[in-house]
């Protein structure tokens, strides 16, 4: 069976995408019976013969032009012969291709729908809608979380029986330290807190309500005078009274990234939603103790193992902190283990086989059977 992966942007610095494609890719070159290539285009400047476009379309210039020219026009005319008996487009962002691919063997990812309800430019909502809408054309749909599951069905009103629940695997290299002097280091190599402190990972879009995170840390900086909140991401300005307390870091690499989690004496998640959540599943598998949102699809990860607050209330958020802050060594080991335990419900190889048991109900269908008359493989 030969499976062509269609990617994001090469270059693009979507980190979790990649990550998935990768991934994905790697895990199916393992599966006997299956040839699995993949392809994307390069970022590339506005070409010569499309620039008077810009005087039709003047937002390009504020959306980027450079990356609308390379994902909607350059993309689609490269990948029309890129096919493979089965398509499989990775991320929501490149749905539009469904415009080129051959829908009947079609499979694409949906990671999240989150642009819908909480993109604040006018202009790159537009975009995502028509993108998206091409999304009823694809012949199956993977759906990180049961969450997203729930919103294509809202928001598109596409059938249930289209899409399937496939959720995402945590590296395994996500795992404690029990090396303390590898991590004394690490905490030297970045300087940072020699006292407590909570971990967040993830960028400043509004959805993962680093306001509302900041808001629940300053209320807890005076009962707490030497915790400080580490955020892996793009820094923002700090308010001076929380100044030398709330640190930023970025470009880390997998390992110290491991090592902040394993550091960390709280891992928090205060998004107001999310596709599925890579870092909440990630902190339980390196043993941290997790205070993250009660919002989608973050309980499908995280269980009954991690302590639940409303991220919409900055005193419920302080409060599961604290409670976590607070726990005695009996109860952090039993966390411990729980999150443990938790996360190996999630592996990549689930993932795998999920997808490609996707790829078997597809060549089981008629139509594809007639056209290429594959056979159905092991997942």
């Amino acid at each position: 069976m030969q499976i062509t992966l269609f990617n994001n942007l090469i270059g693009e610095n979507l980190v979790s995408m990649n990550r998935y494609a990768n991934t994905l890719e790697a895990g199916l070159a393992k599966r006997p019976g299956i040839n699995a290539s993949s392809f994307a285009v390069r970022q590339t400047g506005f070409i010569k013969p499309f620039r008077p476009l810009l005087h039709f379309v003047p937002w390009l210039k504020d959306y980027g032009r450079d990356m609308f020219f390379s994902r909607y026009l350059k993309y689609p005319f490269l990948a029309r012969n890129k096919q493979g008996q089965i398509n499989h487009v990775t991320d929501q962002l490149n749905t539009h291709l469904l415009r080129i691919l051959d829908p009947n063997k079609t499979v694409v990812t949906c990671h999240d729908l989150i642009p819908l309800e909480y993109e604040e430019d006018p202009i790159a909502l537009k975009v995502f809608k028509w993108n998206i809408g091409f999304l009823s054309k694809a012949a199956k749909i993977i759906a990180d979380s049961q969450s997203t599951k729930n919103d294509i069905i809202k928001f598109l009103n596409i059938p249930q029986e289209k899409i399937t629940v496939v959720y995402l695997g945590v590296n395994p290299v996500f795992k404690p330290i029990n090396d303390s002097t590898a991590l004394s280091a690490l905490r030297l190599k970045y300087n940072l807190p020699s006292g407590r402190f909570l971990l967040f990972v993830g960028n400043n879009l509004a959805y993962k309500n680093r306001t509302g995170l900041s808001a629940s840390f300053n209320s807890l900086a005076s009962s707490y005078p030497d915790l400080s909140l580490v955020i892996v991401g793009q820094p923002e300005p700090v308010a001076p009274a929380l100044a030398g307390r709330v640190l930023y870091f970025s470009g880390l690499s997998e390992s110290d990234l491991i090592g902040f989690y394993n550091l960390a004496d709280v891992y928090v998640q205060p998004s107001l939603k999310e596709g599925f959540g890579w870092p909440v599943l990630e902190a339980m598998a390196c043993g941290t103790p997790v205070v993250c949102s009660n919002t989608p699809s973050l309980p499908e990860v995280g269980g009954s193992v991690v302590i639940y607050a409303d991220p919409q209330s900055n005193n419920s958020f302080a409060k599961g902190v604290s409670f976590a802050l607070n726990l005695s060594d009996q109860q952090r080991d039993k966390i411990k283990e729980a999150g443990l335990a938790q996360a190996a419900k999630f592996s990549w190889e689930k993932c795998i086989s999920g997808t490609v048991g996707v790829y078997n109900e597809l060549i089981s269908k008629d139509s594809l059977e007639s056209q290429s008359n594959l056979p159905v493989i092991g997942n």
